[in-house]
């Protein structure tokens, strides 16, 4: 999963028996449920300024991939730059027939884009997606970015052309 929105928790352990320090009042049990509840209120995709979805491999997929490259255009087909560049994910690890889950938080486009996913194999493009090697998807209509939360859906990627 992408996420680049990150929080960090940390814990202490004891000599060498392994065991976490504990606020006083507290016990294990405690702690881990107060954790999983503070994990499920925090998705980056409630708020503002955040894009999510999720990208879809297809079955037949097989290979190496090298790296993945999210995007937001003006226009297409893309001719040079992106607009926005959201992620670039070295050798994303993608399953056939698996939802690749993206969460990117702290997006500051404004406008209206198309989405532009590029993921690049051992052998194919570099900053153009090769035809017959490469895998890519580009969204029909443009998302409005206004500081709002974004959510793509889930978007199936196709060998590129």
């Amino acid at each position: 999963m992408i996420s680049f929105l990150a929080m960090m928790a940390c814990s202490e352990t004891k000599d060498d028996t392994g065991t976490e320090d504990i606020p006083v009042g507290t016990s294990s049990e405690d702690s881990a449920e107060e954790e999983t509840e503070t994990e499920t209120e925090t998705s980056i995709c409630d708020e503002d300024y955040s894009v999510c979805g999720s990208i879809m491999m297809p079955d037949t997929f097989e290979g190496n991939t090298v790296s993945m490259s999210i995007a937001l255009f003006a226009s297409l087909p893309p001719a040079g730059p992106p607009d926005y560049s959201l992620a670039q994910v070295e050798t994303p690890e993608f399953t056939p027939g698996e939802a690749y889950p993206v969460e990117i938080g702290a997006v500051t486009a404004l406008g209206e884009y198309f989405l532009f996913v590029a993921v690049y194999m051992e052998g194919g493009g570099e900053w153009q997606p090769a035809s017959g090697i490469d895998y890519m998807y580009s969204s029909e209509e443009s998302f409005s970015f206004m500081g709002g939360s974004v959510d793509f859906g889930e978007v199936n990627l196709m060998l590129a052309e």
